[in-house]
């Protein structure tokens, strides 16, 4: 399902896996940009608005989030089937191995 929206803004955001990788591996290993932003929560490091081959995607790190990891968070629209497969893909593009996976919201 491709979804075109052009900011993060446009997407109500689930936080879909939990990654043991820190902004700064993301920052320095793969060249994405996060910047300080807040939604109705909390603060937060995220990245941009980014893609995969069917869907957009962001990372973020909260403060009361584990030290040192990230989230993907994925559209609220897609089903299970497609965030089982966007999960894969976000991991393939950002060529993280799935043992950085931590936590998966489980869909069963």
């Amino acid at each position: 399902m491709r979804l075109h929206r052009t900011k993060t803004e446009d997407f109500q955001w689930v936080p879909q896996a939990t990654l043991n990788l820190a902004t700064d591996f993301f920052r320095s290993q793969r060249g994405i940009n996060f910047h300080e932003d807040a939604d109705e929560l909390d603060r937060f490091e995220g990245s941009g608005l980014m893609e995969t081959r069917e869907t957009a995607f962001v990372l973020r790190s909260y403060p009361g989030y584990p030290a040192g990891t990230v989230t993907v968070y994925l559209p609220f629209e897609l089903t299970p089937a497609e965030v089982l497969r966007s999960i894969e893909d976000v991991l393939r593009q950002l060529e993280v191995p799935p043992s950085a996976v931590i936590w998966r919201r489980s869909y069963s």
